[in-house]
């Protein structure tokens, strides 16, 4: 099967980009899932704290070049 995305640009240059980031997010996502269940799993974590968290989505966005 073959797919094709089909975008009007410049008129829809937004929905164009998300597009092309869906891909990183979607990476981003599962390393934080991954995340997470590291730290329940192996370090006997059941709560993480925010300033984790986000220091975690931080480095995340900034290695796969999607803006914050």
């Amino acid at each position: 099967m073959i797919s094709y995305l089909k975008f009007k640009l410049p008129e829809e240059r937004e929905e164009f980009d998300l597009a092309l980031r869906a891909g990183r997010a979607e990476i981003v996502i599962e390393n934080l899932f991954n995340w997470i269940r590291q730290k329940r799993k192996y370090e006997d974590k059941e709560t993480v704290s925010l300033e984790q968290l986000h220091l975690f989505l931080v480095k995340e966005c900034e290695e796969s070049e999607l803006p914050l």
